[in-house]
Formats: structure tokens, sequence, C-alpha cells
């Protein structure tokens, strides 16, 4: 299985580069088995996961502020 969970978050091993392409190949393997929409994505501040977000998820509120992520 490509995720490996580590306490209470998800790594992907899709892809090694860490580009707009790998970001939606992580959220489309992410959002597969989620029953529900999300309302909110809230994520580190890497440039690639609101590329991602654009194409797979555009009514969904992106958050990256600093703590937001721990």
């Amino acid at each position: 299985m490509p995720w490996i969970r580590t306490g209470s978050r998800w790594t992907s091993s899709c892809r090694s580069a860490r580009d707009g392409a790998a970001a939606k190949c992580f959220f489309r393997r992410l959002l597969k088995d989620l029953p529900y929409k999300p309302k909110r994505l809230i994520t580190d501040g890497l440039r690639s996961y609101g590329v991602a977000r654009r194409a797979l998820l555009p009514d969904v509120k992106h958050r990256t502020k600093q703590y937001l992520n721990n």
C-alpha cells in the first residue's frame, strides 16, 4: 500500500518529487476512500498543495497557518 500512517499524519510514497503532479496524486489517493467531501484542507506551506487543491477541490478552503498542521 502506498500510504504510510505515522501517528495522525499520512505520508505518500506516490512520488519522490514534491511538485504539483505528486500533490495531485497524493490528494487523489487520500480522497479516494473518504466517504464525504472535506470543508477545509490544512497543510504546510508547500506551494504544490495549492496547485493540487485548485485542480481537485476548487471550493474547499485551504489553510496553511503555522500551527494548524501540528
